[in-house]
């Protein structure tokens, strides 16, 4: 399949600089600190659509919650996370992690949503779809009664939910999971955020209902938003996204234009990862699947240097140093000492 041309667009929404999580957790021998995500650094654009891939524990949905400041009390975060909203308004540059009461809730919905990985987790269970789609509405518009279940709809209708007078009627458990995520889509977007964040979106729906969210997403990158794409699937990312960002044990490992990602990465990880993924049409002995071996490393412990030596067929003493993360070539950052230059095999 090939990826569909996209507009670029250069206008920076959204920057992380250095950011870190670390959870700091209870236990009998005292409090221990899971190093969650480190050193990460990006600049999202509007209208972009960036893809986060890696493995369960890779730091992607800390990320996701660290935008929204929905991390528990037990993180604690640093570095840097900066918003630049539409036409300037909230004064220019907004601090998030300065962010609390009125202005936080502000910020959230207004200039930045998340689409969950579980809708049916997501929603209140004892209430109609209606009432709370009404009273997401409510605080960021004048919009009241009629006015505000009219809205409703037109929300509703936007994502391609049938009938939405009856959808608002029912409860999320009256909702097929295509048809809950694609209310939690709505939610997301009602008003035009600056920046989405999709964390695993199309978990556990057919092939049909993946396509539907994902135009929905593009529909709204086309919108101005920037969207960045959680999925642990680069199959997914290489339908919608513009970029794909590679993270392992909290840590970005690689990042490039996606079609750059799939035809020609230059992180052993990243490599393993492609070479895992079957290709449509491509018989087995043409190409032999291959796994990752080893694990993740705890991040309560995490290895000295880099953090996928221990798993890495390419790994030599240079190694046991943290590599930089580096531009290669144009827009194709890497975090790998083979791929530093000469001098870094010496």
């Amino acid at each position: 399949m090939a990826q569909p041309e996209r507009t670029r667009m250069t206008e920076p929404v959204l920057r992380f600089e250095n950011l870190g999580v670390v959870y700091r957790i209870p236990g009998a021998a005292g409090t221990c600190a899971v190093h969650a995500l480190r050193g990460f650094t990006l600049q999202v654009t509007r209208g972009s659509r960036v893809g986060i891939v890696g493995e369960s524990g890779s730091g992607k949905t800390t990320l996701g919650l660290a935008l929204l400041r929905l991390l528990p009390r037990s993180a604690v975060c640093s570095g840097s996370l900066t918003l630049l909203p539409r036409d300037g308004c909230c004064g220019g540059a907004v601090d998030v992690p300065a962010l609390s009461g009125k202005a936080l809730r502000h910020f959230r919905g207004r200039h930045a949503s998340m689409v969950f990985q579980d809708p049916f987790g997501a929603m209140d269970p004892v209430l109609r779809i209606g009432r709370q789609i009404v009273s997401a509405i409510a605080c960021h518009r004048t919009l009241r009664g009629a006015e505000a279940r009219t809205f409703a709809e037109r929300l509703l209708e936007r994502v391609h939910l049938g009938d939405p007078a009856v959808v608002l009627r029912k409860y999320p458990h009256q909702l097929s999971g295509g048809q809950l995520q694609r209310v939690c889509i709505a939610l997301a977007l009602a008003h035009n955020p600056d920046v989405v964040v999709a964390d695993e979106p199309t978990t556990a729906l057919d092939a049909h209902l993946r396509e539907g969210i994902l135009s929905l997403l593009d529909e709204a990158a086309a919108s101005g938003s920037g969207i960045l794409l959680i999925t642990h699937d680069i199959s997914v990312l290489y339908q919608i996204a513009d970029s794909i960002m590679v993270m392992y044990a909290g840590q970005l490992a690689e990042k490039a234009p996606t079609e750059t990602i799939v035809r020609a990465p230059r992180h052993p990880y990243t490599k393993l990862l492609i070479s895992s993924l079957p290709e449509i049409g491509v018989k087995h002995a043409e190409k032999r699947l291959t796994g990752i071996p080893g694990s993740p490393p705890l991040l309560l412990d995490p290895p000295v240097g880099c953090r996928f030596r221990e798993r890495c067929p390419v790994a030599f003493d240079r190694c046991l140093q943290a590599p930089p993360f580096v531009e290669v070539q144009r827009d194709h950052f890497v975090a790998c000492w083979r791929e530093c230059g000469t001098d870094a095999q010496a």
